[in-house]
């Protein structure tokens, strides 16, 4: 029962470790893109698309939405403390939240402390836009669930 415990608690020290940018971080910083702007799938770029707000804390956040394969077919990025509108592709998608504080480009995110959340509902984008407030709140309405691989575009 020990072992279960500390890996419980283990878990969650590492994964706030990672969100307060406790983890050495020897790679260089690049500049963050601006909020709003925006990466599409090709097969994607030419259908309706629905307005989204998203609004950021105090870390840089790229959202992306997730097809029900869970490939990214949309991103967007927004610097802390800053909200964009954006219009994306009409449907039902999953959400990705991306997080951290030193941008290392698209591959790498936030390098090792990169936090990366994956909502536990689909976002319906088929009839009015929505806004994604991630200023964390105990009583928000966007359950997400750590994902412990690294993230992809």
């Amino acid at each position: 029962m020990l072992p279960l415990v500390l890996l419980t608690y283990g878990l969650r020290f590492y994964t706030d470790a990672k969100r307060w940018d406790f983890l050495p971080d020897f790679s260089f910083s690049e500049p963050f893109p601006k909020s709003g702007e925006f990466k599409v799938r090709r097969a994607y770029a030419s259908g309706e698309t629905m307005p989204l707000m998203v609004i950021a804390s105090d870390r840089k956040v790229v959202v992306q939405l997730l097809n029900k394969r869970s490939e990214p077919i949309f991103a967007t990025y927004v610097r802390e403390n800053q909200s964009a509108s954006v219009q994306v592709p009409k449907g039902a998608w999953n959400l990705r939240l991306i997080e951290g504080k030193n941008w290392h480009g698209d591959n790498e995110f936030f390098g090792a402390n990169t936090v990366t959340e994956d909502s536990l509902k689909r976002m319906d984008l088929t009839e009015r836009g929505r806004t994604i407030d991630l200023r964390r709140r105990f009583d928000g309405n966007l359950k997400t669930v750590n994902r412990w691989s690294d993230p992809t575009f």
